[in-house]
């Protein structure tokens, strides 16, 4: 029953689950739960009643059925996440515009057209705090009521540099898909990146696993179109004038500089404009070699058609 693989590891018996070391978790699916009617900053729980929220439910649910309630504990406070049925899609306007993204550290993101998304590198701004943080709780008896508060304040910092990170992730992917209607990206492979020890906290920190997810389904949800090009187009050390493409490019080249037509170029805003020329081509494919996302077609937007949306709420409720 429990034998097989799972994410290249074998899968046996399961094991125990400290509570110290998992999230709380407990999720709803039948029974009273959810919205109550005319009060929209409130939530049902069986046998608890009513718990107050920090949002509008009514609002961010918008006449949808509740099918699931998740309810979380992270960094001290509970999270409800609704799993709803919608009959809607969020169309956003046309506007006829087309764009390639380059993913970056020094910059979040620079665009084919020069839009230039900085880095505010959350995890670096708060890790003089974390280090100290960390370091007090190293000094305390594991078990202790002492070490349990210290362990509660880390886990309060870590999700705040967290939420920073995807409120900032989220802006941007937002601002990106009502602006264009077609947004090339590389299949970067974040996994293989993060083996670089010097690099790998300032990639994690930057969260590009986490803009390819929200550019799919805002992509998808808004009626746009997402190319992704393959995964070895080299377009760091391509020109985009000439096509001459360098043997060698030094990560500490931030300027690119052709030798064959002598073009001038910052290196990121070059291979920009290299993945949006890559993603025009009729045979650019996703890494998984399969064709790149399509956009909806228009008459799916009129048909009735089931969406889960998740939806997470803080509770108002802290440890």
């Amino acid at each position: 029953m429990f034998q097989g693989r799972k994410s290249g590891r074998e899968v046996g018996y399961p094991r125990f689950k400290s509570k110290n070391r998992c999230r709380p978790a407990f999720a709803y699916t039948t029974g009273s739960f959810g919205a109550i009617e005319n009060d929209p900053y409130g939530l049902k729980f069986p046998k608890i009643g009513r718990i107050h929220t920090f949002e509008n439910v009514h609002h961010r649910l918008k006449g949808a059925k509740v099918i699931r309630m998740t309810i979380t504990e992270e960094g001290g406070r509970w999270y409800a996440s609704l799993t709803a049925e919608a009959d809607f899609f969020k169309l956003a306007k046309e506007t006829g515009q087309k764009v390639g993204v380059d993913l970056g550290i020094r910059q979040l993101a620079v665009l084919s057209d020069g839009t230039v998304y900085e880095n505010p590198k959350h995890l670096a701004r708060s890790e003089r705090k974390l280090k100290r943080e960390q370091k007090s709780l190293s000094r305390k008896q594991r078990g202790s009521n002492r070490y349990d508060r210290q362990r509660r304040k880390v886990n309060r910092l870590h999700a705040r540099i967290r939420h920073q990170r995807e409120d900032r992730i989220h802006k941007m992917t937002t601002d990106m898909t009502e602006k264009y209607d077609e947004i090339v990206i590389e299949d970067l492979y974040v996994k293989g990146m993060v083996r670089n020890h010097r690099l790998a906290k300032a990639i994690s920190d930057a969260g590009f696993g986490k803009i390819r997810q929200q550019l799919e389904y805002k992509c998808a949800q808004r009626g746009k179109k997402l190319t992704v090009i393959k995964r070895f187009e080299p377009t760091s050390k391509k020109c985009s004038h000439c096509g001459h493409v360098k043997t060698k490019l030094a990560l500490s080249e931030r300027t690119y500089i052709c030798e064959a037509c002598g073009m001038v170029m910052d290196r990121d805003l070059n291979a920009a404009i290299n993945i949006l020329a890559a993603g025009s081509a009729s045979e650019a494919e996703n890494g998984r070699g399969e064709n790149a996302r399509p956009a909806l077609p228009a008459d799916l937007y009129e048909a009735s058609t089931r969406q889960s949306l998740e939806l997470s709420l803080a509770t108002g409720h802290e440890n």
